[in-house]
């Protein structure tokens, strides 16, 4: 086997964003401690790559990340199949595959944001989301009434909901077009 040759271990990257911009980087000798709920990291197991999603961090950084997961196996040079499957693991629903990976791992009460305690339970049976179907969501359009429902359906940025609405539902919301929209100064 080439990776068994190469002497490969499992690699983990820190995915975060520092004023705007989306930084990834290589975490040496990694623990569970490394593990942010405001960032999200990609967790690479060359057969498999999991993408974990902190609970506190923002859709730029979780859409990033799952492409970022995309072209590192893409890319790569290791040996690994071009379809090895990408996977999305949510804080607090680890799957023993991905625990595993970290010495003395153990279970976290999770915190977010609003201080309440996350309703997540963890399942022994979790299903694996694959990375490609929830990247795809982010090219989906919503109706208006879809997206101001309250629940957001999986993968829609809260910050620009209107790029989610057809051209023509915009034009109706909005009163004008995309492209106007978006050529507006902000302060208007």
């Amino acid at each position: 086997n080439l990776l068994s040759k190469k002497n490969w271990f499992p690699r983990i990257f820190h995915c975060t964003e520092l004023v705007g911009k989306f930084i990834c980087e290589k975490i040496y000798d990694f623990s569970q401690n490394d593990l942010h709920s405001s960032d999200a990291f990609i967790l690479d197991l060359v057969h498999e790559v999991y993408v974990w999603i902190g609970v506190n961090s923002n859709e730029f950084v979780r859409k990033r990340t799952m492409e970022t997961a995309t072209e590192y196996v893409r890319i790569a040079t290791d040996g690994r199949l071009q379809n090895t499957p990408i996977y999305c693991v949510d804080e607090g629903d680890e799957p023993p595959i991905f625990t595993i990976q970290f010495p003395l791992w153990t279970e976290k009460q999770i915190i977010s944001y609003s201080n309440k305690k996350s309703s997540k339970s963890k399942s022994k049976n979790s299903q694996l989301r694959r990375v490609d179907d929830i990247l795809s969501n982010y090219n989906k359009t919503y109706t208006y009434a879809e997206l101001t429902s309250g629940k957001l359906p999986e993968g829609v940025d809260s910050m620009s909901l209107e790029s989610y609405l057809s051209d023509e539902e915009f034009k109706k919301v909005f009163g004008m077009t995309k492209e106007k929209f978006y050529s507006t100064p902000g302060w208007k």
